[in-house]
């Protein structure tokens, strides 16, 4: 695999990444919002889920920052390590 190929490929898997970083974030607010539904319509069941489901995103979403060397913007590295 040639220089460009593996940037092409390192871009594309770090697009995905922010992706899927993105979409947890977006679950994790939408779980705080569901919750406060719950909350109001006396649904205590649904109110002690939401938050419990939100951790799971809030997860997903801070589990490749811990590992990335560096943090963001450390350079292009091999995503297998992210």
């Amino acid at each position: 695999m040639d220089a460009d190929e593996r940037t092409a490929r390192t871009g594309s898997e770090y697009r995905n990444l922010v992706s899927v970083l993105n979409d947890a974030l977006r679950g994790t607010d939408a779980c705080a919002r569901y919750a406060l539904d719950a909350e109001v319509t006396g649904d205590e069941r649904l109110a002690n889920v939401f938050p419990k489901v939100q951790e799971v995103h809030a997860g997903v979403a801070r589990h490749p920052f811990g590992r990335c060397p560096g943090g963001w913007g450390s350079g292009p590295g091999d995503p297998g390590d992210v």
